[in-house]
């Protein structure tokens, strides 16, 4: 069987940064083909369906697992999910420089 082929996508990491610093995260996770596998939203409210519970779930054991992971907001939509990770240093390097390269290329220190 032949395999599709994927579209090619531009990367919106930024180059050269290591993203297992410690640091807040808004990370997006989507479905395969933007599929509404999550449940719906009524009346504007959202309404999981047992995928959307299962998801829901798995957004909380994301903690509970990794002792250097804090969670913060997140929503569960239709096709995808937002939310907002810390990464904790759990072994700081005492003098180490922990600002991003974001933060040099605008001027703050």
């Amino acid at each position: 069987m032949k395999q599709k082929k994927l579209p090619n996508r531009q990367s919106m990491r930024l180059q050269g940064y290591d993203y297992s610093s410690p640091g807040f995260y808004f990370i997006t996770i989507c479905t395969n083909q933007k599929e509404y596998l999550f449940g719906d939203v009524i009346n504007g409210k959202m309404h999981l369906n047992e995928y959307g519970v299962v998801a829901h779930g798995e957004w909380f054991k994301t903690e509970a697992i990794r002792d250097n992971v804090n969670l913060d907001a997140f929503v569960v939509m239709p096709n995808h999910i937002h939310g907002i990770i810390e990464i904790i240093d759990k072994n700081p390097i005492v003098g180490a420089n922990r600002d991003s390269p974001q933060r040099n290329k605008i001027g703050i220190n």
